[in-house]
């Protein structure tokens, strides 16, 4: 078989040779559109091709995940020209993360080449947002493509610094930090998933009628059952244990078959006697040939699907009636503490519900400011409300937190609003200063043609406010913004932030009377770049939109520092 061979010739030979010299074997295929599974352009089996690698690996890259879109598919400067986020989104990253769980060699290493000719249309902002997409899958090791040594190049744009031509590129070390953050948190412990999803490679070189692994994958992540994707050859190595399905360090509670006209014989016998060992095994929209048991209770209806596993023991992971959201859930267990990451991936819409979480108490932890935050879990529910497009990680506990600032509030939770309807003196940066551009000016998107359609870089924001009461606030919320700011009041520095809530603690700097506001915010640079790739993504808008409020919230601060 051409896989096997592949696999023994090409995948395996090249990592023995790396590991008798010292060093580690990492890469990826060509998995564009199902070529995981087939010859031409790719190895004809995503696993065995990896196989001889000391990570899981993988790329994300020309468009391949444009974040917002989730199930439709879109143009592409790719293979077939065009992606499938169902794929990119919820297949593609859990098999490298399923590798790196179930193949010893790779000790949960998932790797993930990211970044890459999206054009500049890519900044900061939606660099992060592909990130979060491919942590909440459990991807815990990246490379960043691409510094280049000239400017400009049309080789595969965004180039991170561009010759000091990337305006946003000053925040491009905080973000190369949350990605650290978050890669530390998701290495060396065991992710927990209740479904193992088979990989039907095998199905579709029969030649027959088979259900596509993504019609599969969208539902289970959309209701938030995690699941890892086991193939053919890592099932002859799994064991029924205290009726859950084991392999290597793994333990699922059920495992799936997508319907698949033809299997191998031997696969067959191999699921049949797992069955026969007490695992719950289930083929769905049919069983496929030949199969030994003809029990009708081994189908589950595709339509019933959900409903199905929830009444054969899966946990439901929100409280109430909520189903299928765009709420993505990712829980792992790092040196007994139990973590979960939370992606809200409506670009639009906040979540606001209870999760079921396996710990009794427990705190928030915000990556991106390395704080802490209280959180209330009451009888093993966690309330939790994220912004659009927001990632927040819930710990058990959290060792460190001695070194951390830490809110005795649950993060941006808060009781009271104050909308600031403020006049702005707008200036832009030109020639190694700031040159005043508006005066009095209200919030507008500067990208519009009758403003600053081909303007790219720094734009600042200054205003005055006295608010009524200044204790009752602690923070300030810029609303939208394109598309990364940073924020000063009365000059002092209150941090940056790239994605939304584009939110500042102010509590240190805020005072009595009147307060001086300064906002500098840098846009992107396809107004200015007008590169091939960016023609498939919607130019962000430029500046500050708002709305911009005071939130207030009543909470203590500890006093230990923020260790850096």
């Amino acid at each position: 078989m051409v896989s096997l061979k592949s696999k023994n010739n090409f995948s395996k030979m090249i990592g023995n040779w790396c590991r008798e010299h010292g060093v580690m074997s990492v890469g990826h295929l060509i998995e564009d559109m199902n070529a995981h599974m087939r010859l031409g352009y790719g190895a004809a089996h995503y696993f065995r091709g990896l196989e001889g690698q000391d990570m899981a690996g993988m790329d994300i890259v020309l468009g391949q995940v444009n974040p917002g879109i989730t199930d439709l598919t879109c143009a592409a400067p790719v293979i077939e020209d065009c992606v499938d986020p169902v794929f990119f989104t919820y297949t593609l990253p859990k098999m490298a993360a399923s590798h790196s769980h179930f193949c010893e060699r790779k000790n949960g290493r998932a790797m993930c080449e990211i970044f890459g000719a999206y054009g500049w249309v890519e900044g900061i902002p939606m660099m992060k947002q592909i990130l979060d997409e491919m942590l909440v899958s459990g991807i815990n090791y990246y490379v960043p493509h691409a510094f280049s040594p000239k400017y400009p190049d049309l080789d595969c744009p965004p180039h991170f610094w561009a010759r000091g031509n990337n305006p946003q590129f000053p925040l491009f070390g905080k973000l190369i930090s949350y990605m650290s953050r978050c890669c530390h948190l998701l290495s060396d412990g065991i992710h927990n998933a209740p479904v193992a999803l088979f990989y039907n490679a095998e199905a579709d070189w029969s030649g027959g009628v088979y259900m596509p692994l993504e019609k599969l994958t969208l539902k289970l992540v959309r209701n938030q059952i995690d699941f890892d994707i086991i193939p053919e050859d890592e099932l002859y190595h799994a064991v029924c244990h205290e009726g859950k399905i084991r392999i290597h360090q793994e333990k699922y509670e059920i495992l799936l078959i997508p319907f698949s006209e033809f299997l191998p014989v031997k696969l067959m016998e191999t699921i049949e006697k797992l069955r026969m060992d007490g695992a719950k095994v289930y083929f769905v929209d049919g069983v496929s040939k030949p199969f030994i048991s003809e029990k009708k209770e081994a189908v589950i209806e595709y339509e019933r699907l959900i409903e199905t596993l929830y009444q054969v023991g899966i946990e439901k992971m929100l409280q109430g009636d909520i189903c299928d959201t765009e709420l993505r859930i990712y829980h792992y267990t790092r040196n007994k503490t139990e973590l979960y990451v939370f992606l809200n991936e409506d670009k639009n819409q906040e979540w606001k519900g209870k999760v079921r979480v396996h710990a009794e108490q427990g705190i928030f932890y915000d990556p991106w400011k390395n704080q802490l935050h209280n959180a209330k879990v009451n009888n093993r529910y966690l309330p939790l409300h994220l912004f659009p497009g927001e990632l927040k990680i819930f710990l058990s506990d959290c060792p460190e937190k001695n070194t951390m600032q830490m809110y005795k509030t649950p993060c941006m939770e808060w009781d009271a609003v104050k909308p600031l309807i403020l006049n702005y003196q707008i200036s832009i940066w030109e020639d190694g200063k700031f040159h005043l551009y508006r005066v009095d000016s209200s919030l507008i998107n500067l990208g519009k043609q009758e403003y600053l359609p081909q303007y790219s870089g720094r734009i600042q924001y200054e205003a005055v406010f006295d608010p009524e009461d200044a204790r009752d606030f602690q923070w300030l919320n810029l609303g939208r913004v394109g598309e990364t700011a940073e924020l000063w009041l009365n000059d002092i520095y209150c941090g940056a932030c790239i994605s939304r809530p584009y939110c500042f603690f102010i509590g240190d700097a805020l005072k009595k009377g009147e307060n001086k506001l300064r906002v500098e915010v840098v846009n992107n640079l396809a107004y200015k770049e007008r590169d091939e790739f960016s023609k498939y993504f919607p130019l962000p808008p430029s500046g500050i939109l708002g709305p911009v409020e005071l939130w207030g919230c009543r909470f203590e601060k500890n006093s230990c520092n923020l260790k850096k």
